[in-house]
């Protein structure tokens, strides 16, 4: 997976909150997409490897976070509610991971879409 690097962005939100943006591999976006598409029956052992992932694509650990499956993306956050994370699997699109530092008030339901979470990060 690729660390942030030169290409990635930083954005802060009209709350101050802030969202960092980096890229993925193909590779890594298929084997994630497949996770989320099983996730429900997926081994333990390859949801703590997505979440593992995911997390690491910002050079952070994995301690304390929680998941869940949406339909073209995979939520992942901490215990403290401060830290969320978002990775597009959708093979189809460009291959995406956000972190969004801060309290987060938005609510995912399964069915929620990879563009809902950008346009939360765009209207802030």
């Amino acid at each position: 997976m690729t660390n942030l690097n030169n290409n990635d962005t930083t954005t802060v939100d009209s709350r101050g909150n802030t969202w960092r943006s980096t890229h993925v591999g193909s590779e890594t976006q298929q084997t994630l997409e497949t996770v989320r598409r099983n996730w429900e029956n997926a081994h333990e052992d390859a949801i703590a490897s997505a979440k593992k992932l995911i997390v690491n694509a910002f050079n952070d650990n994995t301690s304390g976070v929680k998941g869940m499956a949406c339909s073209d993306f995979i939520y992942i956050f901490n215990d403290s509610g401060c830290e969320h994370y978002f990775l597009r699997t959708d093979p189809a699109k460009t291959a995406m991971a956000l972190k969004y530092n801060g309290e987060c008030d938005m609510f995912f339901a399964s069915m929620a879409t990879f563009d809902d979470v950008l346009m939360q990060r765009d209207i802030g």
